[in-house]
């Protein structure tokens, strides 16, 4: 279960390295609470829950958030994939389909469209 997680957490704080972002979204609810501190746990979670932090302490201010997997589609679904991928790839301009289909039904459930 964790190994499937801890990737998008991992990947939303080393963006931010790169980035003005302060805000982290995840959809695991364990994971938001194991990052805020109001849970612990032990092993390898430990560990990589320890890496979040030290790398969000690189920031004044942080938030590390929990939003629900309906409103966080797009995020889950590039990190899943990129958690089975043994490649690296950087989009320049236009993502994958797949991903572009996604974003698309993901602004629509926010923004209908009117005709």
């Amino acid at each position: 279960m964790w190994t499937q997680l801890s990737p998008m957490v991992l990947g939303s704080v080393v963006l931010g390295q790169f980035s003005e972002m302060r805000e982290v979204e995840s959809d695991s609810l364990g994971v938001v609470n194991l990052c805020n501190e109001k849970t612990s746990s032990n092993g390898d979670v430990a560990n990589i829950i320890a890496d979040i932090l030290e790398i969000a302490s690189c920031y004044p201010v942080i938030s590390i958030s929990h939003v629900p997997r309906c409103c966080n589609k797009v995020a889950h679904a590039t990190a899943s994939w990129a958690f089975g991928s043994d490649i690296s790839v950087f989009w320049r301009a236009c993502p994958p389909y797949w991903l572009s289909i996604l974003a698309f039904c993901d602004f629509v459930s926010v923004y209908p469209l009117e005709f």
